[in-house]
């Protein structure tokens, strides 16, 4: 992947001890926002 450079995006863990609800949904929105800026001019 990186001789084809190739963006993977890394996993992550979210758990209750470490206020998982929380931090996954704040990913989420994160990731809905650099989305629509990656693929804005996507039909």
């Amino acid at each position: 992947m990186s001789k084809a450079a190739m963006e993977m995006p890394v996993a992550s863990c979210f758990s209750q001890r470490n206020n998982g609800v929380e931090s996954f949904l704040a990913e989420l929105e994160n990731f809905d926002r650099i989305a629509s800026e990656r693929f804005a001019a996507v039909p």
